[in-house]
């Protein structure tokens, strides 16, 4: 074989990649499209329109999150809620860090934060966060339970939004997350 056909099957072999890198572009396009007009055609919610009277419970299950434990404590106190219908659950998932020194300031300055050390139950197979939300779900007593990561930072007003969504029909309720 000669250089000639030898670069020229080269030349043919990479159009063909060309035409698949750009034929995956258009697709990958098309279904960010798609997408992004389903999430704009999402209706808006709405708050609550009479003022709350259901019990609610915020599990928080955290792990070496002193960084950003305490924004998501202050989140969760600036909660446009009624307090004596809110129960914030923090659990401590076996720190290591000052996680469990965070949680103990919220809850001596916040009476409706509870702390849960996940070391002080049986571990049932389950690791890490599934483990910890075992832990704060099973000591819940809200009629509806709440959850959020350490390192999150809810609105003001993401409890009034959800509840709003409830029916008798309702047995679950998910938000997006927003990163900002």
């Amino acid at each position: 074989m000669d250089w000639i056909s030898l670069i020229s099957s080269h030349v043919q072999s990479l159009e063909w990649w060309g035409y698949l890198w750009f034929g995956s572009g258009i697709i990958y396009v098309a279904i960010s499209l798609f997408l992004s007009m389903g999430v704009l055609r999402m209706r808006r919610s709405q708050a609550l329109a009479e003022a709350p009277s259901t019990r609610v419970s915020i599990v928080v299950s955290a792990r070496n999150e002193e960084q950003d434990l305490p924004a998501c404590i202050q989140a969760l106190v600036n909660l446009r809620y009624p307090t004596e219908l809110l129960e914030i659950i923090l659990v401590n998932d076996r720190s290591t860090d000052a996680t469990p020194q965070i949680m103990q300031q919220a809850s001596e300055a916040h009476p409706h934060i509870r702390i849960l050390n996940s070391e002080d139950y049986p571990d049932n197979g389950l690791k890490a966060k599934a483990r910890g939300l075992h832990v704060g779900m099973s000591q819940c007593t809200g009629e509806w339970i709440f959850i959020t990561d350490a390192d999150g930072r809810v609105h003001p007003d993401w409890l009034v939004h959800m509840l709003a969504e409830i029916t008798e029909q309702v047995g679950m309720v998910g938000g997006a997350l927003s990163i900002q």
